[in-house]
């Protein structure tokens, strides 16, 4: 995999309908798999959220069933730039009742079985 940065997706807004043009939730992509572990933890599934984290991934102490319940619904678009062979930028849009929130985000990969496994996420917005 090039560790060449390329943005993948964009959020448009048109009128009052935002347009969100994310890559394909897949495993077997840097990227497809911070999408997956977005849709997997805004649709409340916990299953497929842990399916993603690496095995000796911290987050798998996280008790997500609790943290998922939660979560209010809300629209969601995740936009993914590779920062590297292991890493992916991600600019997470949730919309709910309350408004329109972004959250800055990291994630640190792993290659696992031809795909990729989420090792850590961390905080952009406080670097």
């Amino acid at each position: 995999m090039s560790s060449a940065v390329a943005a993948s997706s964009s959020v448009e807004e048109t009128a009052s309908v935002a347009v969100c043009d994310q890559v394909d939730a897949r495993a077997d992509d840097p990227q497809g798999v911070v999408v997956a572990f977005q849709q997997a933890y805004y649709s409340g599934d916990v299953a497929g959220l842990e399916a993603l984290l690496a095995d000796d991934s911290a987050l798998r102490a996280t008790n997500w069933e609790e943290v998922l319940r939660a979560v209010p619904q809300a629209q969601v678009c995740t936009t993914t730039t590779v920062m590297s062979d292991e890493a992916v930028a991600a600019d997470v849009v949730v919309t709910d009742e309350v408004g329109r929130n972004v959250y800055l985000q990291e994630y640190h990969l792993e290659e696992s079985k031809g795909g990729f496994k989420i090792m850590e996420i961390s905080d952009r917005s406080k670097k």
